[in-house]
């Protein structure tokens, strides 16, 4: 029941997310899973954590940091007039 309960809120989520937010910004979201579960892991079911592990995670925030542009380095998209230039 609490993994159906779960679930549900995580799909709602989603969905607000694309609602309320560019959906580039949105599916970077989708991308920070493998963080979130090596964490969640480590913390409640006590998995052992490798410097390998360690060195993808940070590859991975560092993925997600280059697609999400969350700094403005490349200024393609027009907030205030929500144009592509």
């Amino acid at each position: 029941m609490a993994r159906a309960f779960i679930g549900y809120f995580g799909i709602l989520g989603s969905w607000g997310a694309v609602k309320f937010m560019p959906v580039y910004m949105a599916s970077c979201i989708v991308f920070t899973v493998p963080i979130w579960s090596s964490f969640m892991a480590f913390c409640l079911l006590k998995e052992s954590v490798t410097k390998l592990d360690i060195l993808a995670l940070f590859f991975t925030f560092a993925g997600v940091l280059l697609i999400n542009d969350p700094f403005g380095i490349t200024n393609i998209y027009d907030v205030e007039t929500k144009v592509y230039s």
